[in-house]
């Protein structure tokens, strides 16, 4: 998850439904914003809550824009999520049970390449 957020260029924000591993925030080399409905803006720490109704307007925004959740998680905001929201990457969480699932537009799948392919040459 954290080389496509990466790779998807530093003008991306990322948003956490659910829990997120403290190492995230570090190899993700950004902040990583709790969707929380009471304090949208606090950086996340380890385990967050979060509101089904705060994520689709942190994905509408103009700017890009990706969240993290668990599969758990997706099926609580599936029906919230704007139409053209798509799941970008899905890893095994380390020992664990669920996934941790990348969601976001699919431009940023296109752009993520883009930038990789500029980093090659």
């Amino acid at each position: 998850l954290t080389e496509f957020i990466q790779r998807s260029g530093r003008q991306t924000e990322v948003g956490a439904f659910g829990p997120v591993e403290p190492s995230l925030i570090f190899y993700a080399e950004r902040p990583i914003q709790g969707l929380l409905r009471e304090s949208p803006s606090v950086p996340v720490a380890g385990t967050i809550g979060g509101s089904p109704q705060t994520v689709a307007p942190f994905l509408s925004q103009p700017k890009p824009t990706v969240v993290i959740t668990t599969d758990r998680g997706y099926r609580e905001i599936a029906e919230v999520l704007p139409a053209e929201t798509k799941i970008l990457a899905e890893v095994p969480r380390f020992f664990r049970k669920d996934k941790l699932l990348l969601l976001g537009p699919p431009e940023l799948l296109g752009a993520a390449e883009l930038q990789e392919a500029s980093v090659l040459r």
